[in-house]
């Protein structure tokens, strides 16, 4: 009797001791203290539908998804958003039919295979939105990329192709 008397008192000494270092992670955070993790920087990635070839590999910020030195386009595009809970990517494509996509959001795929994009709009929405924007910069036929866009604008001239696409958080 007195072995398991010991048994458990050890046992339950070494549940405080853990119980207490979780409690010390979040030691001064009320309820609805989430600042940290609204400014928390989100890391966005895309992939890229190539006409004839299918999907990219998964891109991180910055890299450069489709056909950048050939004359491949981009037929559809999924886009994502990572580490931040409180923010969620949207986006519409601009098809060479003169369509714009309906908005989709995180992952989901904006453009239909087969028919090229020539135009993308992109951006954040959600509690942590005040805090981040998101451009980006396509490459289309006149083989020179565009300017980063400024929040709310389009990429590409909605008239050639796009050939790839860098997406950045600012």
């Amino acid at each position: 009797m007195k072995k398991l008397f010991t048994i458990l008192a050890v046992a339950f000494s070494v549940m405080l001791i853990a119980a207490s270092c979780f409690a010390a992670v979040d030691e001064g955070r009320g309820p609805g203290d989430h600042q940290a993790e609204l400014t928390d920087r989100p890391a966005i990635y895309y992939e890229a539908y190539i006409h004839g070839q299918g999907w990219t590999n998964r891109c991180r910020e910055m890299e450069s998804a489709g056909d950048a030195y050939g004359g491949q386009t981009i037929d559809a595009i999924s886009i994502s958003v990572d580490i931040n809970r409180y923010l969620k990517v949207v986006y519409r494509v601009h098809s060479t039919n003169g369509q714009w996509s309906p908005w989709v959001s995180n992952g989901a795929v904006a453009g239909t295979p087969g028919t090229a994009i020539d135009g993308i709009e992109l951006g954040f929405v959600g509690q942590a939105a005040m805090y981040y924007d998101l451009s980006c910069k396509v490459l289309s036929g006149e083989r020179q990329w565009t300017d980063w866009t400024k929040p709310g604008s389009t990429a590409g001239n909605l008239q050639q192709p796009i050939q790839a696409i860098r997406i950045k958080v600012e």
